[in-house]
């Protein structure tokens, strides 16, 4: 055993198969699935506001703007 830093053991975790990134669609609990991200990037080529699309699929402005900057979603088969 050694002492690291948080990076090192995240390092080490990761290279051994241990732990779990549940980040983005990985999450079972995650709300934005690629269909929602799709209408979203969808509905956006037809013309339609942000406003108007959050209203839509229930979610803020704030999230369809990062869906459509591509911040607010991480596909399944991205490696984060």
């Amino acid at each position: 055993m050694r002492l690291t830093g948080l990076a090192d053991n995240n390092a080490d975790c990761k290279s051994k198969g241990r732990g779990s990134d549940k980040r983005g669609a990985k999450n079972p609990k995650a709300r934005l699935t690629a269909e929602i991200v799709a209408t979203v990037r969808r509905l956006r080529e037809e013309g339609a506001t942000q406003q108007f699309i959050a209203d839509e699929i229930g979610f803020s402005q704030n999230k369809v703007s990062k869906i459509l900057r591509g911040i607010g979603w991480i596909p399944e088969n991205i490696e984060v």
